[in-house]
C-alpha cells in the first residue's frame, strides 16, 4: 500500500528525527489516513488529508458531525429533535448542513465520473472508518508484536498470528463500533465452584484468540451471520499493514505519562481530547 510508505511513514520519520519535541495526535493522524484511502477508493478522488501541511478535513468533519448528531437523537426525546428539525435550528440545522455538504460532494464526483448531470436523489453514502485503539500501554505485548512482524520479514502480514490476535483483543476491549445491543447469555466470570474472576476481562491478553474456533458469534466486533461486516477482511488487512510498517520502525509512546484517553459516545469510538504520542526511532 503506497499510501503507507509515501504518507504515513514519512510523517512518523520526521517526528522521530525532529530537533524539537514533536507530538503527533494519533486520534487525528489515523482518521486522516483512513479517509484518504476511503475517498480515493470509493470516489476516485484523493483529498490528501495526510499531506505534510495536514490541511483541514472538511468532508471528514462533515461526516463525523452527521454521525454524532444522529447518535444524539437517541439520548433526547424524539419530539425535541423533530421540533428542531422542523424549525431548522441547533443541532438539526448543523446536521442538515453536514449532510448537504456530503451529498454535494458525492453528486459532483458522480457527475464528473459519468460526465453528465447527476439526478437529485443521489444517496447519502455511509462509510465507517473503524480504528481499533487501546488506551493502555503494554510493552510486553508490543515486543511480541514486533518480534512477530520481524519474523515474517515485515511484509507477510497474513502469517502474523500474534499481531492478528493482538488486534482482535484490542478491539474486544475497545470496539470500533461500541453501540451494540448484544449481551452474553451467561456470566463467564464465575466458575462452577463459585470463584469470581474480577477484572481479568479488562486485561489485554492476545492469547485469548489463538485457539478459538472459527465461530463468528464468539467475536461479534464485526457482527456475525447475515449481518457480518463486508469490510472485515479489508479492515484487518489495513490495520495489519499499518501496524507492521509503523511498529517495525517506530515506538509510539504517550506524550503524557499515565495518559488515559476519554472516549465520547458516538457510533464509532472516538477520543475527546485526542491521543498525543511521541515517536521514537526503533533500534
Amino acid at each position: 500500500m503506497k499510501e503507507i510508505s509515501s504518507r504515513l511513514l514519512p510523517l512518523f520519520a520526521d517526528a522521530s528525527t525532529s530537533t524539537t519535541t514533536t507530538i503527533l495526535d494519533l486520534a487525528d493522524i489515523f482518521p486522516r489516513f483512513t479517509f484518504d484511502i476511503v475517498f480515493k477508493e470509493g470516489f476516485g478522488h484523493d483529498p490528501q488529508y495526510m499531506s505534510p501541511s495536514l490541511p483541514k478535513t472538511l468532508l471528514a468533519d462533515a461526516f463525523n458531525t452527521a454521525i454524532k448528531i444522529c447518535m444524539g437523537r437517541y439520548a433526547s426525546p424524539s419530539i425535541l429533535w423533530k421540533a428542531k428539525k422542523f424549525a431548522r435550528i441547533g443541532s438539526e440545522k448543523n446536521l442538515s448542513l453536514a449532510v448537504k455538504e456530503l451529498q454535494e460532494y458525492i453528486k459532483n464526483r458522480i457527475a464528473r465520473l459519468k460526465e453528465r448531470e447527476c439526478d437529485d436523489h443521489a444517496d447519502f453514502v455511509h462509510f465507517l472508518a473503524s480504528k481499533g485503539r487501546s488506551q493502555n500501554y503494554n510493552p510486553e505485548v508490543e515486543m511480541e508484536v514486533v518480534s512477530d512482524i520481524k519474523a515474517n520479514n515485515n511484509n507477510n502480514w497474513k502469517k502474523m498470528t500474534y499481531l492478528h490476535t493482538s488486534i482482535c483483543e484490542s478491539m474486544r476491549l475497545y470496539p470500533p463500533a461500541p453501540v451494540e445491543p448484544k449481551q452474553a447469555t451467561g456470566d463467564g466470570d464465575i466458575w462452577p465452584d463459585g470463584t469470581k474472576r474480577d477484572g481479568y476481562e479488562k486485561m489485554l491478553q492476545p492469547s485469548n484468540w489463538v485457539f478459538i474456533p472459527g465461530d463468528p458469534f464468539n467475536y461479534p466486533v464485526f457482527q456475525a451471520g447475515p449481518r457480518t461486516c463486508l469490510g472485515i477482511d479489508i479492515a484487518f488487512m489495513q490495520i495489519k499493514l499499518v501496524a507492521a510498517n509503523v511498529l517495525s520502525q517506530f515506538q509510539l509512546v504517550p506524550a503524557v505519562d499515565g495518559y488515559s484517553p476519554v472516549y465520547s459516545s458516538t457510533l464509532t469510538s472516538k477520543m475527546k481530547n485526542g491521543f498525543p504520542v511521541r515517536v521514537i526511532q526503533r533500534v
